[in-house]
């Protein structure tokens, strides 16, 4: 058994610009899928795995190419598919009849796609910041 958790951590430095690399330093305690983690990071206390696998599922739909929505979309364009969909859900239909999946699966892509865009400086932050367009 390792000594220390093997969850590592990537993650950009502003003041070396550049994308580095870090390891947890915790115990170890727990072992899955033979890599041992310390109690914080033990997989089974993150979000459930079939909920992140459906929403992959929603970010292949077929609307982007697989890594397309990281060169140039526009964050007022990812808004407003998150808008359609929670909309969509509000009125209680439960399948896009574009993608065939769930409107919830979807969303949650959407919201994945914008986290990233906000905080790797993905696509283009076209948001009226300040306007009544808000």
């Amino acid at each position: 058994m390792p000594e220390r958790c093997e969850r590592k951590f990537t993650g950009y430095d502003l003041g070396k610009r550049r994308q580095v690399t870090t390891q947890c330093n915790q115990p170890a305690v727990v072992c899955r899928e033979g890599k041992w983690y310390c109690a914080k990071h033990d997989p089974e206390n993150f979000a459930d795995y079939k909920v992140k696998q459906d929403a992959a599922k929603g970010a292949a739909s077929g609307r982007y190419d697989e890594e397309g929505w990281r060169n140039g979309v526009g964050w007022k364009r990812i808004i407003g598919s998150i808008e359609r969909h929670l909309i969509a859900l509000k009125k209680g239909e439960d399948i896009d009849e574009q993608t065939e999946l769930p409107h919830v699966d979807c969303l949650a892509a959407q919201v994945m796609f914008l986290s990233a865009s906000q905080k790797r400086g993905y696509g283009t932050d076209d948001r009226v910041k300040g306007g009544d367009d808000a």
